[in-house]
């Protein structure tokens, strides 16, 4: 999948009624983004993504990555800032991870538009 059409499914997750776009019911969408568990203080989980609430996102954002051991992934979702941020290497290994984190990292500390 390219990141043009990753973004159709991440973006959504930006927006307070992203179910609206991605055709679901609000029902759905609110039990989609219900923590089943809490990790970390400040961290739980639902549906596939790591919820964080920390000010440097505005508030709530949703996280999810990935790997078929060739390949890395990150996408997070910020509905305090309305956008979303999604990075990807053709590399899997502690530092593309790392890379990944520290690009999304930057890309997270331009305004909003």
């Amino acid at each position: 999948m390219n990141l043009r059409d990753w973004s159709k499914f991440v973006l959504p997750f930006a927006k307070q009624d992203g179910y609206r776009q991605l055709q679901i019911s609000k029902e759905v969408w609110n039990e989609m983004l219900t923590p089943i568990q809490s990790t970390k203080p400040n961290e739980s989980y639902a549906a596939g993504w790591v919820l964080f609430d920390r000010p440097r996102f505005n508030g709530q954002a949703f996280f999810h990555n990935g790997s078929n051991t060739t390949w890395y992934c990150y996408a997070l979702a910020l509905p305090g800032k309305h956008q979303c941020i999604l990075v990807a290497t053709n590399v899997f290994n502690d530092r593309a991870q790392k890379a990944c984190n520290d690009v999304a990292e930057f890309i997270n500390t331009f305004p909003a538009e």
